[in-house]
């Protein structure tokens, strides 16, 4: 039995089923997944609250985030009930993440204002066809609180990623997007510093 991909969470009711199928896989004794099942559940959810970029360019604030952070938290909800039904135990707090889609652009402009701060989103992430770029829990908030934050991806034989300045933590470049938790993508972990 394979978990559905996280390709084909789109909703909160797909979420859910793509937890619940990843949750009985590792159940199963040939693999050892179970410390794997909160790092599946937080990509389900963000790939559930997802709000689609048009043009190329990312605007992260509280305006963008707010509705995409609703579906989140509901999702969020739904699939710790069906842990709890499943009588799963995380070993930690599932993440409020939403996922930002540029369908048709593989070189983004992403800019993070400082209002992102102020919410209650965990992670953020931005799917393109060829990679996506995840800023991970707490970096908004650590990172962007007092000073907006600018990141270009370009692509070609490489990709280039440049920040408009140092910032603490890193960001992660997946390439592909991750399409099953057993698939894992080439991860480049990107943290410039002053």
């Amino acid at each position: 039995m394979e978990p559905a991909a996280l390709d084909g969470v789109t909703s909160q009711t797909t979420a859910v089923q793509a937890v619940r199928e990843a949750l009985a896989l590792a159940d199963e004794p040939y693999v050892v997944a179970r410390g794997l099942i909160e790092l599946f559940a937080d990509n389900a959810i963000a790939r559930a609250a997802s709000a689609d970029v048009t043009g190329s360019n990312v605007v992260i604030n509280n305006a963008t985030i707010e509705a995409p952070l609703q579906t989140a938290a509901s999702t969020r909800a739904a699939i710790e009930a069906m842990f709890q039904a499943e009588g799963y135990t995380p070993r930690r707090d599932l993440n409020n993440g939403v996922s930002f889609i540029v369908a048709n652009s593989a070189d983004i402009s992403v800019q993070v204002e400082t209002s992102a701060a102020a919410t209650a989103v965990d992670m953020v992430q931005i799917h393109t066809p060829y990679y996506s770029l995840t800023f991970p829990p707490n970096f908004i908030e650590n990172n962007v609180a007092q000073t907006p934050l600018a990141v270009t991806v370009t692509t070609g034989n490489s990709y280039t990623v440049n920040f408009s300045r140092p910032v603490d933590e890193a960001v992660r470049l997946s390439v592909p997007p991750q399409s099953t938790m057993f698939t894992p993508p080439v991860i480049l972990t990107l943290s410039p510093r002053a």
